[in-house]
């Protein structure tokens, strides 16, 4: 599997395996003995801002625009996509341009989508992006 990756153009997100936490705090709280260990994967001390596993995906994605020669990097996904925020922020850290093409297509009983906390960054991250109707996006 290694080899076949190794094939493939990549460009550099990450700086090692996503680190591990042992949370002995916890376990000491929870107060049994018999307590398995219990750990928490830390993305959120990646580079970019966490999403260990997306940033992997990036990699691959961004090297194969770069080796194609593109100046460009367009994705597309529902307007709080955790996906396309990193997108934008990979193609920056490559030095790609970035186009976000996001719909409203997660049904929301609560707060307008607009509101939630993805939202909010990709609008403060000046990358464009652009909002499509509701289900019109294929």
């Amino acid at each position: 599997m290694l080899d076949t990756l190794k094939e493939h153009p990549r460009y550099a997100l990450l700086e090692g395996p996503t680190p591990i936490q042992r949370l002995t705090r916890l376990e000491h709280a929870l107060g049994r003995p018999d307590c398995p260990g219990i750990y928490v994967k830390r993305d959120d001390l990646m580079g970019l801002g966490g999403a260990g596993n997306k940033l992997r995906k990036l990699e691959f994605l961004i090297g194969e625009a770069l080796a194609q020669g593109c100046d460009t990097f367009i994705t597309t996904g529902a307007r709080q996509s955790n996906h396309a925020r990193l997108s934008a922020a990979a193609a920056a850290h490559a030095g790609l341009a970035s186009e976000l093409v996001l719909t409203d297509t997660v049904a929301r009983q609560t707060r307008p989508i607009g509101a939630t906390g993805t939202c909010c960054s990709m609008t403060f991250s000046a990358q464009p992006f652009i909002v499509g109707l509701p289900g019109r996006m294929r």
